[in-house]
């Protein structure tokens, strides 16, 4: 029997010596993707409306589980491979696909959709350049993007780019594929950029003038036709006249269904350009602030080289106006200098990927940007705004109000201004209430201190009665406001009223 146990003890040491034997790092990350592929494949073979979120929470649990890059990668092959190939038209499982990535991208981030984008552009490329390639695979790849543009992932700058490539082309293959965009997209295209639209059948119709004087009558026919249906097409759009194709009882109630996944919350459109998407390689990743490539001086800014010469020249200027003389606050200074709105500008504040003390330098150059305009800029205020969504950013933003109320003693006129007034409208959209004036002792102001309150309590004032109210309101339920209220009430009786 004592030799039996022995046997037994030394096979169970010598089968836990071989589960435990050591593997290479390389094998183990070939058995953590082949891990990732298999349970991806499951879930995504079991989408559907009904159980897109508990599928939308498995994936995101992966992304804890393991490098963010593996299961962007897993992810983006398989739903390229299922809907990329000959055969495929299950437009509601397109739709289904892109829900997903859309509710992805919120809960993980932008580098969700981000990959799967340049991913997507390189096949699309290659099956445009592909001779005798099937036209699913270029079509469907060319649904995936109108699909995503229906779901306000990405903003419609792209199918733009996209139309335009096929019209400089103006193959057969190309005018199909115009057929397809403007079928599924072609009334999202007219409400978000008429302008660009007229552009787009205006180079149509150059393009289709010049074929048809250049035209083979052998191969002319069909053409003839498709471009005639395009144009046909083209010209209902211009007039309104023009209907989607695109189930959008379908896309509405997958929208729904990411919002409440989402916690409702705020559609962001991802506004990229074609050629970015397809020179990753050379311009680097293009959704981080900061992440393409740089040239060989690298003491200029990415955001910097986007620009044209003359403009770069002057924010360079600009730039040593108001000392901004450290990578990061050239990072942020270019990023808001190059933005088209305040809502592309805090898109790429979101983007940028600092933490502790550099995060909080965003808020404070904003007030510095905002503080140094000749008259008050409302794009500021609605950055700033913006970002208070944000508790950190918030308060960040009341102490950095709070040094320069300090510091008005040496400022200048128009900070005097443009901080009074920042001041009063993030009070007056309930940002702050009047409780953000309680750095300032009331009794012992200089003269920059009374103008300001004098400029902040007159722009009060000017509101209606209603308004004033909810102000008042809103700062009476506040805690320890007696000394407050007591110093707003003395400035207002010496300062103000005697005026």
């Amino acid at each position: 029997d004592d030799e039996q146990n022995t046997k037994t003890t030394n096979n169970d040491k010598s089968k836990k010596l071989e589960t435990s034997k050591y593997v290479p790092p390389h094998l183990r990350k070939d058995s953590e993707i082949e891990t990732i592929n298999r349970t991806i494949k499951g879930l995504l073979n079991r989408l559907s409306e009904q159980n897109l979120p508990h599928i939308t929470n498995e994936i995101a649990s992966l992304y804890n589980q393991y490098s963010h890059a593996s299961v962007n990668q897993s992810l983006d092959n398989m739903i390229l491979d299922l809907t990329c190939r000959a055969g495929f038209g299950m437009c509601p499982l397109i739709t289904a696909y892109i829900a997903l990535l859309t509710a992805l991208t919120h809960i993980v981030g932008i580098e969700v959709i981000a990959k799967f984008l340049e991913e997507l552009a390189d096949r699309y490329m290659k099956f445009l350049k592909k001779e005798g390639s099937e036209t699913d695979e270029i079509s469907n790849a060319l649904g995936l993007l109108t699909c995503a543009s229906n779901f306000k992932l990405i903003h419609s700058d792209i199918l733009f780019d996209l139309a335009n490539l096929h019209i400089e082309r103006f193959e057969e293959k190309d005018i199909e594929l115009l057929l397809q965009l403007f079928r599924e997209s072609g009334p999202l295209l007219r409400n978000q950029s008429p302008l660009n639209l007229k552009n787009v059948i205006i180079l149509f119709n150059e393009k289709s003038q010049k074929f048809k004087d250049q035209k083979d009558q052998k191969d002319s026919g069909q053409n003839s036709i498709r471009m005639k249906l395009l144009l046909e097409m083209l010209i209902d759009l211009k007039n309104n006249k023009m209907r989607s194709d695109t189930d959008r009882t379908f896309v509405q109630r997958l929208r729904k269904e990411v919002k409440t996944i989402c916690n409702n919350h705020e559609e962001k459109e991802i506004k990229v350009q074609w050629k970015d998407l397809i020179s990753k390689k050379t311009k680097g990743r293009w959704w981080i602030v900061g992440g393409t490539n740089r040239t060989e001086n690298n003491n200029k800014n990415s955001f910097s080289n986007s620009v044209d010469n003359a403009e770069n020249q002057k924010l360079q200027k600009l730039a040593k106006v108001l000392r901004i003389n450290t990578e990061i606050r050239r990072e942020i200074f270019f990023a808001v200098m190059t933005s088209e709105d305040y809502l592309d500008a805090y898109q790429k504040m979101l983007r940028m990927q600092f933490k502790g003390e550099q995060r909080r330098e965003v808020v404070r150059l904003l007030v510095h940007f905002c503080l140094n305009e000749k008259t008050f800029n409302p794009f500021y205020l609605h950055l700033l705004t913006k970002l208070c969504s944000d508790s950190s950013h918030k308060y960040t933003l009341q102490y950095t109000l709070w040094d320069k109320m300090k510091a008005l003693n040496t400022a200048p006129v128009n900070h005097i201004n443009n901080l009074s007034k920042l001041t009063f409208e993030l009070v007056l959209n309930s940002t702050y209430s009047l409780n953000i004036l309680r750095t300032l002792e009331m009794q012992i102001l200089d003269q920059n201190q009374i103008l300001f309150l004098q400029l902040f309590f007159r722009e009060l004032f000017k509101q209606e009665k209603d308004k004033i109210t909810q102000i008042i309101t809103k700062f009476t339920t506040t805690q320890s406001i007696e000394m407050v209220a007591d110093g707003i009430s003395h400035f207002l009786k010496i300062h103000f009223i005697t005026e």
